[in-house]
């Protein structure tokens, strides 16, 4: 029990995971804005 406690400390793997998630989610969310602008000004195009 303790070595495991010692082996993950708390709030360490949940760091590491945003700042590894981070940049995947900063592009896919700068690809649905742009997806949505897209859009938006072709809808706007055909009307």
């Amino acid at each position: 029990m303790h070595a495991h406690v010692r082996a993950r400390p708390p709030g360490g793997e949940g760091v590491c995971v945003i700042l590894f998630v981070q940049p995947f989610v900063l592009l896919s969310v700068t690809f649905l804005v742009q997806r949505n602008v897209v859009v938006a000004l072709s809808q706007r195009v055909t009307l």
